[in-house]
């Protein structure tokens, strides 16, 4: 984050995801497949929203947009979707940030 935050122009913005660990498939998923999981290996690190966004505070970066969670089974389904961006099942998520000068 350190170099992202050294390579953003100061009216830049960043776009990060994360490895959801409220997401109810994160953790079906995790439990049945655990390692064989093919995303396991970029998934060294697994943060609740609340911690990701204390990370990112700490490295001078503001949140201004997200999290919008993606990839579960209910994804693409329109009778789904409010509850398929949910963070509670959403595995993945997106979040938009701006630099900032404090913490």
């Amino acid at each position: 984050l350190v170099k992202f935050h050294a390579a953003l122009r100061a009216d830049g913005v960043l776009l990060i995801s994360y490895a959801n660990a409220s997401s109810i498939w994160f953790q079906y998923r995790w439990r049945c497949h655990g390692r064989k999981n093919a995303f396991a290996p970029a998934q060294r690190r697994v943060w609740t929203w609340h911690a990701f966004k204390t990370l990112l505070r700490r490295n001078c970066f503001q949140p201004i947009s997200g999290p919008t969670c993606f990839d579960s089974p209910l994804d693409g389904r329109r009778a789904c979707a409010g509850l398929a961006s949910s963070r509670f099942i959403g595995a993945l998520a997106l979040v938009v940030c701006r630099r900032s000068t404090s913490t």
